[in-house]
């Protein structure tokens, strides 16, 4: 399936307020490709008077993808789901300008929805280079008395301070929306990140410029429990385990420790008591620093 669309300026004179919308819409388990064959519009910083806006669904709440102006054409764009959500609009557009999309129909390269109690995320062309120009969103749902921990094993993206140009984004939910857990744009390794329910959003972008080998994180779920986890912000405090009975199976608690910048945290053991393996592979508590 493919086709285009244009919105053009008359030939001569002005007009004035024009606002228009369009929606394309796919089957499921398919994506949408778009390429700009032609695309002439008022060039200005944030696109104020003059702009076509896409979002990545079927309706302005869903994540934007871009707003753009001006005279060079925007890179090709995929979306991540079946439906793509266009808004152009125009204070006075003068003759000789507009745009041409051009859309297709494929298979998607990466994305998806995971409903195991463990399993992991690639970006695409994994272990090699990903591709430039890519939104690739994963969805990850288990059962409702379950939470998901996140592990990045590799994880090697563009780095911007800003993470404005390729990065990986984890949310505490199945949302755009929802809670950000993380948004990494690094070569250095990240900490585990762990959901505060049984839902996720996975959010992999890449733009047209530098491309990296990418990332390969695992995820696994843990049962819920009030006890286990949390996040600390207080000077100093006392994080425990119940060591009075036995373990939970494939219990995971992750713990966070954040003071102002500049400042150091000292952590102490006063007691701990656990199975003896090699190389912990069973049983263990880990201490990371994220810089």
């Amino acid at each position: 399936m493919e086709g285009s669309f244009s919105y053009m300026s008359p030939d001569v004179g002005y007009v004035h307020d024009v606002s228009c919308f369009w929606v394309i819409r796919t089957e499921e388990g398919k994506v949408l490709r778009m390429t700009f064959t032609f695309f002439q519009l008022e060039s200005a910083n944030n696109c104020p008077h003059e702009f076509l806006q896409i979002h990545d669904g079927d309706s302005s709440a869903a994540f934007q993808l871009g707003r753009f102006c001006g005279s060079s054409p925007p890179d090709e764009l995929l979306s991540s789901d079946n439906a793509l959500y266009f808004h152009f609009y125009s204070e006075h557009l003068r003759n000789e300008r507009g745009f041409t999309i051009r859309w297709e129909t494929q298979s998607p390269e990466c994305g998806g929805t995971l409903t195991g109690t463990y399993g992991s995320i690639k970006s695409p062309g994994y272990p090699g280079k990903y591709p430039p120009g890519r939104d690739c969103v994963w969805r990850v749902i288990t059962s409702p008395d379950l939470l998901i921990t996140f592990t990045f094993g590799t994880l090697s993206l563009e780095h911007h301070d800003d993470c404005s140009k390729d990065y990986l984004e984890i949310r505490d939910g199945p949302l755009h929306q929802d809670p950000l857990l993380g948004k990494l744009c690094t070569t250095l390794s990240a900490p585990p990140l762990q959901t505060t329910g049984p839902f996720a959003r996975v959010h992999f972008h890449s733009d047209s410029q530098i491309n990296d080998q990418g990332f390969h994180i695992t995820y696994l779920t843990s049962p819920s429990d009030l006890h286990c986890g949390g996040n600390y912000t207080d000077p100093e405090g006392l994080l425990s385990a119940d060591l009075s009975g036995p373990f939970m199976h494939n219990r995971q608690c992750i713990y966070t420790i954040k003071q102002p910048l500049g400042e150091k945290i000292q952590v102490n053991f006063t007691h701990m008591e656990l199975e003896s393996q090699s190389g912990c592979s069973l049983n263990y508590i880990e201490v990371t620093s994220a810089t």
